[in-house]
């Protein structure tokens, strides 16, 4: 692959971010993931409690969920827009409703997970907190306890490359079987160097705006904090969140746009090695 290409690559999926069409069709789903963290930040009662955590990593993989649809409607919308084809969003939204299906699957299956796996951290919670030898016993489960966290990580990250590697088949390809998902584990497994390369491309490009945005909106609220009740802060909280979805909805797009970028490139690259 040469630095020319991915350039030309790049270039193109960041450009056709900032269609003024496209972006009013993704800020709704934007926003609702917005609204999501704040009500779930909203529930947190108080610091260190293991019920925190529920509301700290649920609202991830149902934004990831959310994404997950989004993503297999912007895929084919830029496969249309690249090819110069005419098409109707409705038309888009239609033919799209079965391939959905398939991204719930992956959904569901991380928020089953991240569910029973946080009932067993609230289990050794409890434990610790037996009167006496709770604190005692607290110290040896606590590696378990630091697995369990560790892997609530790990799944975030799972998502994030699924959203990455698997949107374009899930959106280009006629049927995603069983057998085309392990052809991509096993081209992710071919071509490590190449494939990490592009999804940090895209991480970065999405994380340093989105960054930016976050230390904006924390500075905000520590120099002009809302000294009131939680209703206040909520509002402030929703309102600070209007800009900022705005705001980071191009670089969403172009996360999705650089999926199917590098979707081409890595079945490009197959192709020539095989042929």
């Amino acid at each position: 692959m040469i630095l020319k290409d991915l350039d030309k690559f790049f270039t193109r999926a960041f450009l056709f971010s900032f269609n003024k069409k496209k972006l009013f069709f993704t800020y709704p789903f934007i926003f609702l993931i917005g609204i999501i963290h704040i009500f779930f930040r909203s529930l947190v009662a108080g610091p260190g409690t293991w019920t925190n955590l529920s509301f700290i990593f649920l609202p991830i993989f149902i934004s990831f969920a959310i994404l997950f649809v989004l993503g297999v409607f912007l895929a084919r919308i830029y496969f249309h827009d690249v090819k110069n084809l005419k098409c109707s969003y409705m038309e888009i939204l239609k033919k799209s409703v079965d391939k959905i299906s398939y991204t719930f699957y992956i959904s569901i299956l991380s928020i089953v997970a991240f569910v029973i796996l946080w009932i067993i951290f609230g289990f050794l919670a409890a434990i610790k907190d037996i009167p006496h030898i709770g604190s005692f016993i607290g110290v040896f489960i606590s590696i378990v306890a630091y697995i369990l966290i560790l892997f609530f990580i790990v799944l975030v990250i799972l998502n994030l490359l699924f959203l990455f590697f698997l949107t374009p088949s899930i959106s280009l390809k006629p049927k995603l079987k069983i057998k085309g998902f392990f052809e991509i584990l096993k081209n992710l497994k071919k071509n490590i160097f190449v494939n990490f390369s592009l999804f940090l491309i895209a991480v970065i490009t999405v994380f340093i705006p989105a960054f930016l945005l976050f230390i904006s909106a924390s500075l905000t609220k520590s120099y002009f904090a809302i000294r009131l009740d939680s209703i206040y802060l909520g509002l402030e909280s929703f309102f600070i969140m209007l800009p900022v979805s705005i705001l980071i909805t191009p670089f969403v797009i172009f996360f999705f746009n650089f999926a199917i970028e590098s979707f081409n490139i890595l079945h490009k690259k197959t192709e020539s090695s095989n042929g």
